[in-house]
């Protein structure tokens, strides 16, 4: 049976309930109530009420505090840096975390320069890089394509243009778009042209001397988003935390893992050894 009387024990019993995590129907099941009256009580019994918000705070601290003893961060901490790590804007990850849209842009860099929220980062990208197979072999190989190009390996002896499926994987991957276009004439006669792209050997050019040291600066600013220099600082982080690990991992695994920063941003960064 229902009981709709308040009872002096019902203030410590609901201090319990919300300490322990209960919700509004749980705390009713437990005391035996309607939900009509613990709305009743918490309008007009100051005392009830306040014992649910001791309560319910009491437990919001103590998941707080399991959350941290786990990897130092808090839960908001932690779902900035999930959310950093899908577009790596700091602006746009603080907001979808839920700090104020304001101060956004700065939260996300006092953030980010946390050294437990830097560390955790750190380690999420050695993860997500690994998942990714983003080595420094492989990057390496993939700018040297593009920076080592020939336009004439698009053709072949007598000057006609290769089917794209039979370019060496050498050429293929310097090609930036391919574009084939038709036209028919008065006479019925059709005449395809194909316009083939290549990146920018240049660009190619500069990232490789910067990998083997050749440029002292590591670039102007120009577009960069305003907080790539907090990115930069990161990945070098990053960069540090694999090269310590050298005396327990190979060698040439360390240095595969760290070249996956050279493609966030557009950031270079120098690579072990480098």
């Amino acid at each position: 049976m229902i009981s709709t009387g308040f009872k002096t024990c019902f203030y410590l019993r609901a201090f319990e309930l919300a300490r322990d995590g209960f919700t509004d129907a749980q705390i009713c099941e437990a005391l035996d109530i309607r939900a009509a009256d613990l709305r009743k009580w918490k309008r007009d019994n100051h005392d009830f009420r306040d014992a649910l918000e001791r309560g319910a705070a009491e437990y919001k601290r103590s998941t707080e505090r399991a959350t941290v003893n786990m990897d130092g961060l808090t839960e908001k901490q932690r779902r900035f840096c999930l959310e950093y790590l899908v577009d790596f804007s700091l602006q746009k990850a603080a907001i979808r975390s839920g700090y104020a849209e304001s101060g956004a842009a700065k939260m996300g860099t006092e953030l980010l320069r946390n050294p437990v929220v830097a560390e955790f980062l750190t380690r999420e990208l050695q993860k997500m890089h690994h998942r990714n197979e983003i080595t420094v072999e492989r990057l390496l190989r993939e700018v040297a394509y593009i920076a080592f190009s020939d336009i004439r390996e698009l053709f072949d002896e007598t000057g006609t243009l290769r089917d794209i499926h039979k370019l060496p994987d050498s050429v293929a991957r310097a090609v930036s778009s391919v574009e084939v276009v038709s036209s028919t004439d008065k006479k019925g006669i059709t005449t395809t042209t194909a316009k083939i792209k290549l990146w920018n050997k240049l660009q190619a050019h500069e990232l490789l001397a910067k990998h083997l040291g050749l440029l002292k600066e590591a670039g102007t600013l120009g577009d960069r988003r305003p907080d790539d220099g907090v990115l930069l600082e990161l990945l070098n982080r990053v960069e540090q935390a694999m090269h310590d690990q050298t005396r327990v991992v190979d060698q040439r695994y360390i240095e595969q893992e760290a070249e996956k920063h050279l493609t966030l941003d557009g950031v270079s960064t120098p690579t072990p050894g480098g």
